[in-house]
Order: C-alpha cells, then structure tokens, then sequence
C-alpha cells in the first residue's frame, strides 16, 4: 500500500509540474537613433535613445522576445504598432526563424506586402485596387516559429520620421 501511495503521489507532482511548466515570453521595446562622433579624429556611429528626433532621422526599433518560462513556445505573434509619426523602411524588418507581415487596417488582418492591396472607389464610381505603399502600414507581426526555454530572438524594423 505504501508503495502505490508514493507511486501515486509522485504521479501527481509529475502532473502538476508539468502542468506548471509553460513557456512565458516578455517584450522589451528599444526605440534608437544613430548618432556621429569623432573620436580619435575617426568619425565613429553608435546607437543612442531616441528621445528627441526630427523630421527625416532614422529610427532603429528593436523588440527583445524572451522566453522566461521553463518549455518551448512556438507559433509566437508579435505584434507592434507602427507610429503615426514615422513610415516603415522597407525591407528594414529583422527577426530571426519568423515570418514579417503587416496591416493597414490598425491591426486586424496581416500580409506580406506583395499581398496587402485596398479598394477605393473612383470618380466614375467604380472600384479600383491599390498596392498599400510603407506609409500606409499602421502595424508590424512576426510570426516566430519558435523560442526555447530561456532564450531570447530580436526582431525589429527601420521608420524615417514624418
């Protein structure tokens, strides 16, 4: 009897510590501008935050996905919105094992760019499709395959200031 109780009650930590095992993922966003300055008569870049920016300056945004839980998550969505004041430059998308699309619609529906089109109606009344171009992007997901147990993937894009 003593054995099946301990048999039992170790099934049942078992179970309960895997149940308590899950993949927990934390988002850190970093907003950064270039910024130019002589050292040793060298002109040398580095990345500052991007605290005051103006018009026609690059941002450089980076998300930071880390999986602090104890298993694997997969299929991670990342989704970030796309400030007014600043238009995606293309092809500055980044992220490691993950797939990039993106909304023009505040985030309802997402596609590869090739894909994202809209209709509007013409003078003469008939509808007329139209490619969406960067500036009309309002938000950014990347579909991360997958992060281990502890592990961190970055992903980000590139914005000029309006």
């Amino acid at each position: 009897m003593k054995l099946f109780l301990n048999a039992a009650l170790l099934g049942l930590l078992l179970c309960a510590t895997s149940a308590w095992a899950q993949p927990r993922i934390e988002i850190t966003l970093k907003a950064e501008v270039e910024v130019k300055e002589v050292v040793d008569g060298k002109e040398v870049v580095r990345m500052a935050p991007a605290k005051e920016v103006t018009t026609g300056q690059i941002i450089h945004y980076t998300l930071t996905c880390s999986n602090v839980g104890d298993q694997t998550a997969t299929a991670v969505k990342v989704n970030d919105p796309i400030p007014k004041e600043v238009v995606f430059q293309v092809g500055s998308a980044f992220g490691d094992n993950s797939e990039v699309t993106f909304s023009i619609d505040g985030g309802q529906s997402y596609k590869l760019p090739t894909l994202l089109s809209y209709k509007i109606k013409t003078s003469d009344g008939s509808l007329e499709e139209r490619l969406a171009s960067p500036d009309e992007y309002t938000h950014i997901q990347w579909q991360i395959a997958s992060i281990p147990a502890k592990a961190t993937v970055n992903v980000g894009f590139r914005a000029t200031v309006r």
